[in-house]
């Protein structure tokens, strides 16, 4: 009996110890605490530009201190793009406005990070697990990288400039890629210090965002938004079979003309777009050679991650920037 309780008290301690934030990582957030300055109790309104695949946009996130929730729009010349979560459901609106509910088990707990960084969760004590310290050189300077695990969340990568106690970079994995996120500026505004320059990065995409100014704001919205009642059926038609589980439907959209394939297999129609989809014209070029690039190197990363699992071996990380499957 004495022996058993003392192998238990052994491992509570244990398990205590293994379970502590360690002293390091302590004295990084604590000057980070002091240095950046935690939100204000409210909602925070960021506006800006943001530059991405050759265009220039308006931007703007609102951020809720309380739980992170947080809506970002993008708004160009052609179309729009939207990312949210009001503190129970991840959604996206497309380039066409329809809107997406996101609830795979990856991205609830992807969302939960997101949310957690967003409203500084990383300067409370408590919030995370810190799994990893490490030492780097980021961008020409010292920095200590933590890796953080919220509550039901995917860890994070931060790096603290050792100088200036502000979060320099983050970086977030994604099934197939990492997104790296590094903030430059820094500003006071009131009690804390905010970026006023952010650039984003995943797998060679690149995004700019260059912030205007900061307000805080009284009545926000984040709920999920409706799409736009813009789509007119003029009427009906009748179509030839061209093969016995499918037909070739033509449809004209905003002036340009499409052909779709409505699939009838199985008793179930599903309409296909037959082609790209985007519209003939010089300015759509940059973003279908990206979009095109950006899914070929996912699907190279999805071959080697598929290889590796009927090879039995245990899958790696994603393949590093600018390396092919093979090298």
């Amino acid at each position: 009996m004495r022996v058993g309780a003392a192998l238990l008290l052994i491992e509570l301690v244990l398990g205590t110890a293994t379970a502590a934030t360690p002293p390091r990582a302590q004295r990084v957030l604590g000057e980070a605490a002091k240095a950046m300055g935690r939100l204000e109790p409210g909602t925070t309104e960021a506006r800006g530009q943001i530059e991405a695949e050759g265009r220039t946009g308006d931007y703007s996130e609102l951020i809720r201190s309380r739980d992170g929730a947080y809506v970002t729009r993008f708004t160009y010349q052609r179309f729009g793009e939207a990312d949210g979560y009001d503190g129970r459901v991840r959604w996206k609106q497309d380039r066409s406005a329809a809107t997406h509910l996101l609830n795979a088990p990856y991205t609830i707990a992807d969302t939960l990070s997101l949310a957690w960084l967003k409203r500084r969760g990383y300067l409370r004590p408590g919030t995370a697990r810190i799994e990893r310290v490490e030492q780097e050189t980021i961008s020409g300077r010292p920095a200590t990288v933590l890796t953080m695990r919220p509550r039901g969340g995917n860890p994070l990568r931060l790096a603290f400039d050792d100088q200036t106690h502000l979060l320099l970079q983050v970086q977030r994995d994604k099934p197939l890629s990492t997104i790296t996120e590094t903030y430059s500026n820094c500003r006071r505004v009131g009690a804390r210090s905010l970026p006023f320059h952010i650039e984003t990065e995943e797998s060679g995409d690149r995004q700019l965002f260059r912030i205007a100014r900061y307000a805080h704001v009284a009545k926000p919205s984040f709920a999920t938004p409706k799409a736009p009642n813009d789509t007119v059926i003029a009427g009906s038609a009748t179509i030839p079979l061209l093969a016995p589980n499918f037909a070739v439907v033509p449809a004209r959209i905003n002036g340009h003309d499409y052909d779709f394939i409505l699939d009838t297999e199985q008793g179930v129609g599903v309409l296909r777009l037959l082609g790209s989809g985007f519209p003939p014209e010089e300015a759509w070029d940059p973003f279908f050679q990206r979009l095109r690039a950006g899914w070929g190197l996912a699907l190279a990363r999805l071959k080697v991650y598929i290889e590796q699992i009927a090879s039995g071996k245990e899958p790696g990380r994603p393949i590093p920037r600018g390396r092919t499957p093979n090298s």
